[in-house]
């Protein structure tokens, strides 16, 4: 009974030793994400028009936001969540030096869209956006982004809406997370939201997961 096992462990001995002298399987780096806590601005009471607003966020190993580059604008909503973006908190960027993972500085993409005071999607009044810069090439770069359709039936006043979208490394949409206070204006958010697109990056870093934050906006429709 002996010579059979002994024969399988001579045969297969090649086998097991090149197993393990394979190379440890590499840490696989991870995108910025953003802590709870964050805060989102509301549209001005006075502001007749609606607006995009793409940004560009440098976040640093400790998490702090760095430096926030506008790419599309559209006043005042670009100077509001700006200033807003600006006090947000990460869990850092992380990156694979000499094979362990170290945490390193990352690019975060916030697109934001604030509807119009009125009750269904049409042509409104207020400043144009314009393009007024380019995204970093690790960053999933923004292809279709619709506003929201209508001001939700159930709503009332002003709101606005933070979601957590997270992509594959390809850019496709796996998850949306409102991270915001539970409102009225959710479910209009996130459905706005599912129909953006996302292109492949660039230059990607690496991440499995990337996380892109939206702000969606919604004023009280002006009715007299």
């Amino acid at each position: 009974m002996r010579f059979p096992i002994l024969l399988l462990t001579a045969m297969l001995g090649p086998w097991l030793a090149l197993g393990a002298g394979q190379p440890p399987t590499q840490p696989v780096p991870a995108a910025a994400r953003l802590r709870a806590g964050a805060r989102v601005p509301l549209a001005p009471p006075l502001v007749v028009g609606g607006g995009e607003v793409v940004l560009d966020v440098t976040v640093d190993t400790s998490g702090a936001v760095v430096k926030v580059e506008p790419v599309r604008a559209t006043p005042p909503y670009t100077e509001l969540l700006v200033s807003a973006v600006k006090g947000w908190s990460f869990d850092a960027a992380t990156a694979a030096v000499k094979g362990v993972l170290q945490p390193a500085e990352g690019h975060v993409l916030v697109v934001a869209m604030f509807r119009p005071p009125q009750v269904y999607a049409a042509p409104a009044l207020g400043a144009p956006t314009a393009s007024v810069g380019s995204l970093s090439p690790e960053l999933p770069q923004p292809g279709g982004l619709s506003m929201p359709a209508a001001y939700p039936p159930r709503a009332v006043r002003d709101g606005t809406v933070l979601v957590e979208i997270a992509l594959t490394a390809a850019a496709v949409a796996r998850d949306h997370k409102v991270l915001s206070p539970a409102s009225a204006f959710d479910a209009a958010a996130v459905e706005t939201v599912k129909g953006w697109r996302f292109g492949f990056p660039p230059k990607p870093a690496g991440a499995e997961q990337l996380f892109v934050y939206a702000v969606v906006g919604f004023r009280e429709p002006i009715t007299q």
